[in-house]
């Protein structure tokens, strides 16, 4: 085709006129807006194609961008063509006729195959079984590399570290008295609502089974929340009072930039929900997008002494 006509209409492009340009060929400002375009490079190829998960391609990408090999579900070992929907997790995938079929999935990450059931929080999968903080686990040398960076937000976090595991409904409502506006049976749906690890009286109450990312991020909050409670003589953070709500805010606002360091996106997500129950963490996640993370931390210690005389 002459290089001076429009790829699409082949009319000779208006002289002194604009076009469209790529892949080699020209596309005159008619056929540029009256023509769907390329999922992935915006030219308004001849034909589109919808090609899974990419969307619809131009004959140029199509030619370029190698299809998606098809998987196969690890249980009923049938076909999951591109595009279509599954679960995947551990390096396993499920079709979602086997995912839907199985109603026991594990607590912790919805696996769809229980290795061992647990009291008080349902099935464990195999993979979460073997990687999941436990009564056999050392807490305190898992937590110690995270000392420095809890020093830095202004916190001292020694001291012996006594760890309880408890249902998480007990723990749950030790931090909130009314009840979650719908049924918990998964991990990512009781975060939303409540930190799995929680400190109250030189204790440090944990949902069984929890993950190690979750297990950290947690916990250097607790940490915090042990320091603010041994400063002021408090047996834990649970009174209705100006001062404890200011400081549960901090306490999970530094479970979040824990998250946030150790690119724990998913925790880091899910703590996100609770500014609905405490807005004080919205204000202070606000100010440190805008702000040093050393202002906020004097910010945050200059509200603590202000309330606590105020309150306590």
């Amino acid at each position: 085709m002459n290089s001076q006509n429009c790829y699409l209409c082949e009319k000779s492009l208006p002289q002194g006129q604009s076009y469209y340009e790529d892949h080699g060929h020209r596309v005159c400002l008619t056929c540029f807006k009256g023509t769907p375009r390329c999922a992935r490079c915006r030219f308004p190829g001849k034909e589109l194609v919808n090609t899974p998960p990419k969307g619809m391609l131009c004959e140029f990408c199509r030619q370029v961008i190698e299809p998606e090999a098809s998987q196969h579900c690890s249980f009923c070992k049938g076909e999951i063509r591109a595009g279509e929907s599954h679960y995947e997790g551990h390096g396993e995938v499920v079709c979602i006729h086997c995912f839907k079929q199985i109603k026991t999935r594990c607590f912790t990450c919805r696996f769809p195959q229980i290795e061992k059931q647990v009291e008080g929080i349902g099935g464990v999968c195999k993979h979460c079984l073997e990687k999941v903080i436990g009564s056999h686990t050392n807490l305190e040398e898992i937590l110690a590399p995270l000392y420095p960076f809890l020093q830095g937000l202004g916190h001292d976090p020694q001291g012996e570290i006594k760890g309880v595991f408890l249902a998480p409904l007990i723990i749950l409502g030790m931090q909130e008295k009314a009840a979650p506006p719908a049924p918990i049976e998964f991990l990512d749906e009781y975060v939303q609502f409540a930190m799995p690890a929680w400190y109250m009286k030189d204790l440090f109450y944990l949902v069984p089974m929890l993950t190690r990312d979750w297990f950290i991020a947690s916990m250097t909050g607790q940490l915090a929340a042990r320091d603010l409670c041994r400063r002021q003589g408090l047996p834990d953070l649970n009174e209705p009072t100006a001062y404890n709500f200011f400081a549960r805010s901090w306490c999970l606002f530094v479970s979040h930039q824990t998250a946030k360091k150790l690119k724990f996106s998913q925790v880091e997500k899910r703590i996100n929900r609770q500014g609905e129950i405490l807005p004080d963490f919205n204000k202070l996640l606000a100010m440190s997008e805008h702000r040093s993370l050393k202002e906020v931390i004097r910010f945050a210690q200059a509200q603590l002494s202000s309330l606590a005389p105020k309150s306590l």
